[in-house]
């Protein structure tokens, strides 16, 4: 809404929550790692780098085959490539590429690429894991990077990330799961990023242009529809712009972009980014290094949290778990540091430094009130009453003049920061919601 229209008394209101309720500071921030600094002067773009190779056809130092059920193969039935490939026949053991072999840096990011192809399915819903292990790891912190779906995905590469903490041994193990499966062509790479002066990458295709909003990553939707992860792969490629991704690079599924770029090289790619709002039904971080969207709800602040009068935190009734961050100028620091500059700072160090995006989706965008914040449900119609809302924690209630003007003026200040910081090599594209009814 536009400000002008604010009467004089809610100005009057708003300036005595400045002066009466001064913004305390307290402890330093916990950021998330960073991996560069984006700015109006450069960008980055991901280079990969190969370190390891084990294709089972010369030395087998450092690897380790756990239980009879893993055990070579020379049937050219069964091979991958070359002679030799690893066959996984049964519910146990697993394969085990030590830290002597892999000798991979603290707090460094890492792909591990593997050839399979399933040759019977078993019980479990993946035919196997790729997982991480260190010494000290502890015991309640899942070390699964995942694992090709059944169904999904048959034969071909699996791709998974991992963010290291500060250790010197690292060890991977591939987990028999069940299913008969053949690996070959294990190989991992470093995840570098290099400074490149910023250059907007613009679409070059004539009309009509075509974008898709996808906010599951591919596995994800080719197991919610049950069709194979290559249709839904080459579905995407034939967009010009594909914005909602998840933006998750330092564990778990990887290459999603890449492959997405080596069917569509002038393909856009946007990953998702909640302005404002704090999903926190993420799994915690894995050695409080992995787990890029779980580090950054890890370091969020109370004191940047939205509260009603009682100090409670204010949720979305309809997504459960998500929770109203406060980006107005009332929002509380944290070591001089506010919600705003938190965002910022992930979003120009933590997540645009892989330098696998060109630019950031931001979701529920709005210069307004979240309507999402209604016990009513927007979507069918006109949202209800919002809840009490109080934006400098002084126990009492903003009216609804005041927060159309804060939220306006918090909008303005969150994203003149991204376009200062990040000028005009990076696509800033926003989920604006209930635009007809707040022009």
């Amino acid at each position: 809404m536009n400000n002008t229209r604010i009467m004089l008394p809610a100005l009057l209101a708003l300036w005595a929550l400045f002066s009466v309720y001064p913004i305390a500071a307290s402890s330093a921030v916990n950021f998330p790692p960073e991996f560069g600094i984006q700015s109006s002067e450069n960008s980055y773009r991901a280079r990969f780098v190969k370190v390891y190779r084990q294709d089972f056809e010369g030395s087998l130092s450092g690897v380790v085959f756990s239980g009879p059920e893993i055990a070579l193969t020379t049937d050219p039935a069964e091979v991958i490539a070359g002679s030799r490939s690893l066959k996984m026949n049964g519910s146990s053991g697993d394969l085990t590429l030590l830290p002597s072999a892999l000798a991979l840096e603290p707090g460094r990011t890492y792909v591990i690429d593997v050839e399979f192809k399933v040759i019977s399915a078993g019980n479990n819903a993946e035919s196997f894991h790729v997982r991480v292990d260190w010494s000290g790891l502890p015991a309640q912190e899942d070390p699964v990077l995942g694992g090709p779906l059944l169904g999904v995905q048959s034969s071909g590469k699996y791709s998974a990330a991992i963010r290291l903490p500060t250790v010197n041994d690292a060890s991977l193990h591939f987990d028999n799961l069940g299913s008969v499966v053949i690996l070959d062509n294990i190989e991992v790479y470093r995840h570098d990023s290099v400074a490149v002066a910023p250059s907007p990458r613009l679409l070059k295709s004539g009309f009509p242009r075509l974008s898709n909003y996808t906010i599951f990553h591919p596995y994800e939707i080719a197991d919610r529809y049950n069709v194979g992860l290559d249709r839904v792969e080459s579905t995407l490629g034939r967009f010009d712009f594909v914005n909602g991704l998840v933006g998750e690079f330092t564990r778990g599924p990887a290459r999603e972009g890449e492959r997405l770029r080596a069917i569509n090289p002038e393909i856009l790619l946007i990953p998702y980014f909640e302005s404002y709002v704090a999903q926190l039904s993420t799994p915690r971080s894995l050695g409080g290094a992995a787990g890029l969207v779980s580090l950054f709800n890890e370091g969020l602040a109370e004191d940047w949290f939205m509260h009603d009068p009682s100090g409670a935190r204010i949720e979305e009734p309809r997504f459960p778990t998500n929770f109203q961050l406060n980006l107005t100028d009332f929002g509380g620091l944290v070591g001089g540091v506010s919600y705003r500059d938190y965002a910022l700072r992930y979003i120009s160090r933590s997540l645009l430094p892989s330098g696998l995006w060109d630019g950031v989706h931001f979701d529920e965008a709005v210069w307004y009130p979240n309507p999402l914040l209604s016990a009513t449900d927007p979507f069918l119609g006109l949202p209800g009453p919002l809840p009490p809302i109080d934006l400098n924690n002084d126990g009492t209630a903003e009216t609804m003049a005041e927060l159309e003007w804060a939220w306006q003026a918090g909008f303005d200040a969150y994203f003149d920061g991204m376009r200062r910081q990040l000028g005009d090599g990076s696509i800033l594209f926003g989920n604006d919601g209930e635009f007809p009814l707040n022009p």
